[in-house]
Formats: C-alpha cells, structure tokens, sequence
C-alpha cells in the first residue's frame, strides 16, 4: 500500500511541474516578457512580490480604462446623435489612443496576475507535498 502510495505522489508531483511548466510558456504568450525578469523562478518570495507589483498595475490600469471608456462611448454616442459638434477628430483619436492602451494593458496585467497566482498556489503545493 505505502509503494502505491509513492506512485501516487510521485505521479501528482510531475502532474504539477508539468502545469508549473504550462504557466511560464503561458507568461510568453500574454506579453508577460515584461516582467519576466522573476516570473519563472520558483522563489516564493519573491513571486510574491511581483504579484503585489501586477496586482498594484492592472489596478490602476482598470480604474483609468473605465473611466476612459466610458467617456470614450458617451463622446461617440454625442457625435452620433449630433448633439455635439466638435469637428476636429483628432483628440477623439487620441482618446481612442489611451482607450486602447489602457484595455490592452489591463488584459497584459490580468492575464499576467492569474498565471502567477496559479504558479504560486502549484508551487505552494508541491513544496507541500514534497515535506511529507
């Protein structure tokens, strides 16, 4: 029974490793290149920390994207409807600028805070796993 149970654990401990590995190719794939710097290590600590930074990022970048495209649809919704006359379009463009960067970044930033999330509960478990 003790043997079978060692194949158990030892099967479930690659299981992790091999989704630890799926989450760091998984960084490359949402821009997360940016932050790589500490992304694949396997420091708790120190993911700990880049997630705090991430989380503070797509917070900020969340509470400006709103905002800007909220006011980005009541502009257009004005100009469709012509209760507005404002010929110059390029701040509109400019807003629509902002609008994108910022809703792009947000998503970078969301995709980039669950994968590390998800890599410190895995790593968080098999650090559990291997103390027993």
């Amino acid at each position: 029974m003790n043997l079978l149970n060692t194949m158990n654990m030892e099967e479930l401990k690659l299981d992790i490793k091999e989704q630890i590995s799926k989450t760091n190719q998984a960084f490359t794939n949402y821009w997360g290149r940016l932050f790589l710097d500490g992304l694949l290590s396997e420091d708790l600590e120190k993911l700990d920390r880049l997630l705090k930074k991430t989380t503070r990022l797509f917070k900020f970048n969340i509470i400006v994207s709103i905002p800007l495209s909220a006011f980005l649809t009541i502009f257009s919704m004005l100009k469709f409807y012509d209760f507005i006359d404002f010929g110059n379009m390029n701040k509109a463009g400019l807003a629509i600028l902002f609008t994108v960067v910022f809703l792009t970044n947000t998503y970078r930033s969301y995709k980039v805070k669950v994968n590390l999330e998800n890599k410190i509960y895995l790593l968080g478990l098999l650090d559990k796993i291997r103390r027993n």
